[in-house]
């Protein structure tokens, strides 16, 4: 009889086997090395079911393949502190430095040398020629090129013309009224003194002076800027 029993035993755990076999290979052979077949003798005799005894094998979490464990968080660089917005560099013109801006710009344009403007006066230096005498049996007049230095008081100062030398061609000029020196720097000492007086003459033009002015410039902008400082 005990032959009997065992081998009935053995038919039993044949048929029950046989789910939890097919039930194991559907685990990872990691998770079913952690149940052998005395394993599965133990529980069987403790009347386990098979569904119980695949689940008891199939509990322990496999261990992550390296490959497949998760990469640490990446690390997040702290916000960047944004910048103060920049101040616009536009700056206020006092009038002080707009007056300097424009009586610069009156110095540039004077087609001369030595040029100075104060709150005053306008001073300024040019060297032209002037013929001095009758022509010669060729043609050619005595001319005398001196340099003359011409101070204008801004006070009572008047544009009384603006154009053009020659109406519609030459440089442009602006003819000024108000009193005005006139002083020549050239050493006239071998001068002949008829000579002189006809310059003296060409030169002494009155009360009425021609402004120089830089070829490309524009008449417009020039008469604008002298009305600001002429008083």
């Amino acid at each position: 009889m005990p032959i009997s029993k065992n081998v009935s035993r053995k038919r039993h755990y044949a048929l029950l086997a046989l789910p939890i076999a097919l039930s194991l290979s559907l685990i990872p052979l990691s998770v079913q090395a952690s149940c052998n077949r005395n394993d599965i003798d133990h529980y069987l005799d403790k009347g386990f079911t098979p569904s119980q005894i695949t689940s008891i094998c199939g509990a322990q979490e496999p261990a992550v393949a390296p490959s497949e464990q998760p990469s640490p968080p990446e690390q997040q660089s702290p916000p960047q502190q944004q910048s103060p917005p920049q101040q616009s560099t536009t700056q206020y013109i006092q009038p002080a430095q707009q007056l300097e801006s424009n009586r610069n710009f009156l110095v540039d344009v004077i087609n001369g040398y030595d040029t100075a403007l104060t709150s005053d006066a306008l001073s300024y230096t040019v060297k032209r020629c002037y013929e001095v005498g009758e022509e010669d049996l060729f043609g050619f007049a005595p001319e005398i090129c001196p340099e003359i230095r011409y101070t204008l008081n801004l006070k009572g100062m008047k544009i009384v013309d603006t154009g053009r030398k020659y109406f519609l061609f030459g440089p442009p000029e602006i003819v000024l009224n108000g009193q005005i020196r006139r002083e020549v720097l050239t050493d006239l000492q071998d001068v002949k003194s008829k000579q002189k007086d006809i310059l003296h003459k060409k030169i002494d033009t009155g009360d009425n002076v021609v402004l120089p002015i830089q070829k490309g410039t524009s008449i417009e902008r020039v008469q604008t800027e002298l009305h600001k400082i002429l008083r």
